[in-house]
């Protein structure tokens, strides 16, 4: 053993140690080699040169600073290092050749370390201190805590980093950039950092990768997930693409930047929060909103192929959003505001989307087409040209104070691009809580509505076909208008009026008596009910010959509640038998001679 208490190596020809103690502060330019122990209690720190760590038997003992400037591992030790130590040139790892300390961190620093490695490299401990000229290109692993330092960039342009072990761990206060990652270990703490990957990220079989905060960043290539695999934020920036052909999840927020690709070819990632998507989400799989701690929020108007919403908590737009080929509702409400959801694909599930939904597709006749529910449908007729686009906007509030058919808390807002000459059953869907009285489901029972002018509010009754108070709808047919629609159980009287006469062709001087039936064939009360019939031409009105319901009444204006003047017959039926209830009928008769 040569010990150094101080002073400098020069080496101008071959220098080999066989056991080398520095316990002063020793300097170097020079290269050399050591074939035994290097153990330093002083400071060494070469600013030049390389030590070459040779054959089987050498170690390194640091209980002082040791500071390589060039680091050669030549030979695999029997016993591996634990020490720590800086690097601030190249390490190389020559071929055939282990370094794999099983303690101790290895930290680079300045500019111009670099690692080559021709064999075998495992690094506990990994700490990047200053920012390479050149940065690496070669594989390794990692069993150990990997930090980068702030203001330092650690971006490999080649080769995979392996984190593998127990111990593992990522610890970032600068800029990190995997070329590609693998994740061979589960760690007893996961990382809770942010990072990039620019190249293949994977997760080996009985591993579990599940930070506990940051964001991992995927700027290309692909995700292989064969264990378990769940990020805490997952970015994937402007313009890149990136593909997974299996299932992970996400806990916190999912961003996907403008013109940037994420592509499920099969299987589900499960988002647990926030999605922003200004590109696409492309592929076979599906991305499932669940398990969220809150309304997830949906934003940044981009496309999926398909999404599902599987979570009680529901979600929220605050961008436009189209899904082109299966949105799947299984549980929850998805409330657009002042967005739009388009879809231009296919729509299940139980779940509900308040606010407004287009469907762009080639309609079908026949074929049921969902919008807020399964219960708010329309099914298109064979008749016409049939639209390109039908949007359906549902809002939960009266559309304005109707005293005539007093609507429910909702209203529907129907609009179409393209067709005509249509016509199709509407659907409407509705909750318990929107119905107040006079209001009811069944007594009478909700019919659609349709409104015709705001300026007066007008509203005409469409009816029902069918009511179905389990799953709380009304269904109407063979509608042919667009605009807005509500529910209402107000009932409408009609009033039907038929004229009949004893003779088909009467003389002249020959007595005729025609016969006004009415009939209340609406479902509501008739008042205000006023019959005008005239004498027809050609014919003189036989004075007294009135009757209603077989009573004679007088022609005088009195208070029989008929009145004849100059042939004009005026009967009020409400002052002489009051209200006409809904199937109440009657006949009014009166004579008259033909000139």
């Amino acid at each position: 053993t040569i010990t150094m208490t101080g002073g400098s190596i020069v080496n101008n020809n071959v220098l080999t140690f066989a056991n080398l103690t520095v316990s002063g502060t020793t300097t170097s330019t020079s290269s050399f080699t050591v074939n035994g122990a290097l153990n330093v209690s002083g400071n060494f720190s070469p600013t030049a040169g390389t030590v070459t760590l040779g054959t089987t038997g050498w170690t390194i003992a640091n209980s002082g600073t040791l500071a390589f400037y060039g680091l050669t591992i030549a030979g695999t030790p029997s016993t591996q290092p634990t020490a720590n130590f800086s690097v601030a040139g190249p390490l190389t790892i020559n071929g055939s050749t282990t370094f794999a300390p099983t303690a101790g961190t290895v930290t680079f620093t300045g500019t111009a370390w670099t690692i080559t490695n021709g064999g075998t490299l495992t690094f506990r401990g990994l700490t990047i201190a200053g920012t390479p000229s050149t940065q690496p290109t070669l594989s390794f692993l990692v069993a150990g805590t990997l930090t980068v330092n702030g203001s330092t960039t650690f971006a490999p342009t080649a080769g995979t980093i392996t984190m593998t072990g127990t111990g593992w761990g990522v610890s970032n206060s600068g800029t990190l950039t995997f070329n590609a990652l693998t994740i061979a270990g589960t760690p007893s703490t996961q990382p809770g950092t942010s990072f990039s990957i620019a190249g293949p990220f994977t997760v080996n079989g009985s591993t579990t990768f599940a930070p506990t905060a940051g964001t991992v960043t995927m700027s290309g290539a692909t995700i292989t997930n064969s264990g378990t695999l769940s990020f805490s934020g997952l970015t994937i920036p402007a313009s890149a693409s990136v593909s997974c052909g299996n299932a992970y999840t996400i806990t916190g927020a999912l961003t996907i930047g403008s013109s940037a690709t994420l592509t499920q070819t099969s299987g589900a990632i499960s988002a647990n929060g926030a999605i922003s998507n200004s590109g696409s989400f492309a592929g076979t799989g599906s991305i499932s909103l669940t398990g969220g701690a809150s309304a997830h929020t949906l934003s940044g108007g981009g496309s999926f192929t398909n999404l599902e919403l599987n979570d009680a908590n529901g979600a929220t737009m605050s961008g436009p959003i189209t899904v082109s080929t299966l949105l799947t509702m299984t549980n929850g409400t998805i409330t657009t505001g002042a967005n739009t959801l388009t879809i231009t694909g296919t729509r299940t599930g139980s779940g509900i989307i308040i606010g407004t939904v287009t469907r762009t597709h080639a309609f079908v006749a026949g074929t049921t087409y969902e919008f807020e529910s399964p219960y708010t449908t329309l099914i298109f007729a064979a008749t016409g040209v049939l639209p390109s686009s039908v949007t359906v906007t549902t809002t939960l509030a009266s559309p304005g104070a109707n005293t005539y058919m007093e609507p429910i808390s909702r209203y529907y807002t129907i609009a179409q691009s393209g067709g005509s000459g249509f016509q199709y059953k509407l659907q409407l869907h509705y909750l318990d809580g929107e119905i107040s009285l006079p209001n009811s489901e069944t007594a009478p029972p909700l019919k659609i509505w349709h409104r015709v002018s705001t300026g007066p509010d007008v509203w005409e009754r469409w009816g029902a076909i069918a009511n179905n108070t389990t799953n709380n709808w009304v269904q109407c047919d063979t509608v042919n208008v667009v605009g807005v629609f509500s529910l209402s159980s107000h009932t409408v009287p009609n009033i039907v009026l038929t004229l009949s006469q004893n003779l088909a062709n009467p003389g002249p001087g020959e007595q005729v008596t025609y016969t006004i039936t009415y009939n209340n064939t609406g479902d509501g009360d008739a008042t205000n009910v006023l019959v005008t019939s005239n004498a027809p031409a050609n014919t003189t009105y036989v004075a007294g010959s009135v009757t209603f319901n077989g009573s004679p009444k007088t022609d005088a204006a009195d208070a029989d509640g008929v009145t004849v003047s100059a042939g004009a017959i005026t009967v009020d039926v409400n002052a002489i038998m009051g209200i006409v209830t809904p199937g109440g009928t009657g006949t009014i008769t009166y004579k008259v001679v033909i000139n």
